[in-house]
């Protein structure tokens, strides 16, 4: 009697551990540029890396931004621009591609830029995804800082951003 009580409830446990990571996960991403379109790195903390729906570090790279309305390349007169970055494991387990939609200016980013505050920017989601990662979907907001204050990107300044959210291996 007492085998088949542990029985069933060695079997209830195998249940509710492989529902315990279904749903979103949280998960913050800290991305470092050391200079604007060049290759970064990151690193990932929360209960996504915890669970292996995201890889805890890995490279970044700004793929392109571009003109929501138009779809071209962004310009000038963008007033609101979709920024891909990809995110490569540094496992080789594969990559993950987080789409911000900005709506904000560079007369909206100074002030940041001269006090070193970080400045939310805008809310991103998951836009592609390859290898571990191919059902990945997720969404949140991201928030930058450049890392010495008075220093803009353009003027080889780096940048930290802060990508927080929620991710799910769908």
């Amino acid at each position: 009697m007492l085998t088949k009580r542990l029985a069933s409830v060695a079997v209830l446990a195998l249940i509710l551990s492989s529902c315990s990571s279904a749903g979103p996960q949280e998960a913050e991403i800290e991305m470092i540029e050391t200079a604007p379109m060049e290759d970064g790195t990151f690193t990932a903390t929360g209960a996504a890396v915890d669970d292996g729906i995201i890889c805890a570090e890995g490279t970044a790279r700004l793929v392109g931004a571009t003109d929501a309305e138009t779809g071209e390349p962004a310009g000038e007169t963008s007033t609101v621009v979709l920024v891909d970055t990809a995110f490569v494991c540094g496992d080789g387990s594969g990559e993950f591609h987080l789409a911000v939609e900005v709506s904000s200016t560079i007369d909206d980013w100074l002030p940041a830029i001269e006090s070193g505050e970080l400045f939310d920017d805008g809310e991103w989601t998951v836009s592609q995804a390859t290898g571990d990662y191919d059902k990945l979907t997720g969404d949140g907001a991201r928030a930058w800082q450049v890392m010495e204050a008075g220093v803009a990107p353009w003027d080889g300044g780096s940048i930290r951003s802060v990508y927080t959210g929620v991710f799910e291996a769908s």
